[in-house]
């Protein structure tokens, strides 16, 4: 070997190794080094600075890449991107943040130790008015008239509405022994 030959060869090598310098320090596949030789032969160019690269997708799913490397055609608006794909679901994450908010106000009211000065809404409280307005309706004592009525019908309605047997043979004489309405009409 002459000395051109040497100094080329030495060049070649500090060319190389400034190549490698750009490449990134996770260890590549063969698969993957011939891939990125490709893009590049194909006449690719890579993008520098693209930290990460997020894809949307319906019903709020995220693909996210951090640390990509990106590829773009020189005609078009084509990308081809290298890195690691995490999937992200924002739905999820919409909850986990409105259940820590939800926390963080409930904390906020604990600790200062009054009532929010908006009316409470109760939902128990209303219907348990509403069943002493109908037990006050009701006489216990009077006789419970079930002609026509059959025992299976008032157990079952009783059973699925977890009511008196009172309330359970008022609404099967109601709705003409049909069950299905009886129970809607009761619950």
């Amino acid at each position: 070997m002459s000395a051109s030959e040497v100094e080329a060869m030495k060049d070649l090598n500090l060319e190389n190794q400034e190549v490698d310098a750009n490449e990134p320090a996770a260890p590549q596949s063969r698969a993957e080094r011939r891939s990125r030789k490709l893009m590049q032969g194909v006449g690719l160019k890579k993008v520098e600075g693209i930290q990460r690269v997020t894809l949307r997708r319906p019903r709020g799913h995220l693909y996210v890449v951090a640390k990509p490397e990106v590829f773009k055609s020189a005609v078009s608006d084509c990308y081809v991107i290298f890195g690691e794909v995490k999937s992200e679901d924002m739905s999820a994450f919409a909850q986990a943040q409105a259940a820590q908010m939800a926390q963080a106000q409930k904390s906020v009211s604990d600790d200062a130790g009054t009532a929010s000065s908006a009316p409470s809404f109760n939902l128990n409280d209303l219907t348990s008015s509403k069943k002493v307005e109908d037990d006050e309706e009701e006489d216990e004592n009077a006789p419970i008239d079930e002609t026509g009525v059959d025992q299976k019908d008032i157990d079952l309605v009783m059973e699925q509405v977890s009511c008196s047997r009172r309330k359970a043979v008022k609404a099967l004489k109601e709705n003409d022994g049909d069950l299905i309405n009886a129970i809607m009409s009761v619950s």
